[in-house]
């Protein structure tokens, strides 16, 4: 749900990527917290998103991909000045959810 949260910030208002972080992390936290749950029981001893939970992230990140399409342009424009090819937002929309969890894992590994 952040994922998407993040996507829709860009692609629907004048959020800033670092404004949208903020506001999907959190959600992230609130929705963890609210169900009593711990991030940490989400990652694998290897600190590694747990497989049940990839899966299923990949899966319903995809469904807000219009978000994200519309997102990336904008991303890759305020992190490089630069305009996103075409290829270049069709692999980023395709691959956001894979993204989004490798950020957390990174996070994780204090990275």
């Amino acid at each position: 749900m952040s994922a998407c949260t993040f996507s829709y910030g860009i692609a629907k208002s004048e959020k800033t990527v670092k404004e949208s972080i903020d506001i999907a992390d959190d959600l992230f936290v609130l929705l963890m917290r609210g169900n009593g749950l711990n991030s940490n029981s989400m990652f694998d001893d290897q600190n590694l998103i747990k497989e049940s939970i990839r899966s299923e992230t990949i899966e319903r990140v995809a469904k807000c991909k219009e978000w994200t399409e519309e997102a990336i342009p904008k991303i890759v424009l305020e992190k490089t000045g630069k305009p996103a090819t075409p290829e270049f937002i069709d692999g980023a929309t395709k691959t956001f959810g894979l993204w989004w969890l490798g950020t957390l894992e990174q996070i994780k590994r204090g990275k």
